[in-house]
């Protein structure tokens, strides 16, 4: 007798029409069972890797924001031959740059200049100018001088990095930015006009010595916009330039804003006699 009951519990353990949770599956029915395609021990389903997904995204936005700028990048020097290979330096450092902002830039002015060393008194020094000219949110320009020419680069490139963050980031605040991050329903970057601050910049000659007496060798004819006093503070601060002639947005009147020796800004209001 113990022996039959052994039997029925080890065939009631290998059935599986027995378990109480198959009990009424298809095969215990009697229904047909699909089979695989293949019974290869190797083949496996097809599964969703959502992971693997993700990385061939991560690949793509990696490729397209790799992609040059489209940014006009004008390279000049003075007492520096721009080789080819020191023009690619620049416009391939400066296009990484301003990539991010080229829906609002119109043109780079990058000026190479050396003084000192063999050929004159003084230490050796390279010197790199850069002037941002923007479509609607005036000029941000940055300079440095070092030993090395493609040290003054990169870091005078860091230098533009931050101020253009900056202009991007008051842009914004002010509702003025046209490009990515902007607000929507705004003024289009095609819509706007150049600043007027493009015209009161003085690009240095390239190809004559300073002269040894104080003359006027340019004169520039300009529109002044009108804009409120903190719109040209903002722009004497991108230029860089120690003064900035503006139209009082609120008087219609001329102002000079000029850099102190001491700190901050002064303001010089002309008047005329009647």
């Amino acid at each position: 007798m113990a022996a039959f009951v052994k039997t029925q519990m080890l065939h009631s353990l290998q059935s599986p029409c027995t378990a109480p949770r198959i009990a009424n599956n298809a095969f215990c029915r009697g229904s047909p069972v699909l089979k695989p395609k293949s019974t290869s021990y190797y083949s496996t389903p097809s599964v969703h890797q959502p992971h693997r997904q993700h990385r061939n995204t991560l690949k793509i936005s990696a490729v397209a924001s790799a992609q040059p700028s489209t940014v006009k990048i004008i390279t000049q020097g003075r007492h520096v031959e721009v080789t080819p290979a020191l023009k690619k330096y620049v416009e391939d450092k400066l296009s990484k740059v301003v990539v991010k902002y080229e829906a609002a830039i119109k043109e780079v002015d990058v000026r190479l200049s050396a003084s000192g060393g063999d050929a004159s008194k003084g230490p050796k020094k390279q010197k790199t100018e850069i002037t941002i000219y923007t479509l609607r949110n005036g000029i941000v320009r940055a300079e440095d001088v070092e030993e090395s020419m493609y040290a003054s680069i990169d870091l005078v490139s860091d230098k533009v990095a931050r101020k253009l963050r900056k202009m991007k980031e008051k842009a914004i605040s002010r509702g003025r930015w046209a490009g990515p991050g902007g607000p929507r329903g705004g003024e289009t970057i095609g819509q706007s006009l150049p600043s007027e601050a493009e015209d009161l910049v003085d690009k240095l000659p390239t190809d004559q010595e300073a002269a040894a007496f104080p003359e006027v060798v340019r004169t520039k004819t300009f529109v002044l916009e009108p804009m409120s006093l903190e719109d040209a503070l903002e722009q004497v601060e991108q230029v860089g330039h120690p003064f900035f002639v503006f139209r009082d947005k609120s008087s219609k009147q001329v102002r000079v804003l000029y850099k102190r020796k001491t700190r901050g800004y002064g303001v010089i209001v002309p008047q005329l006699d009647d």
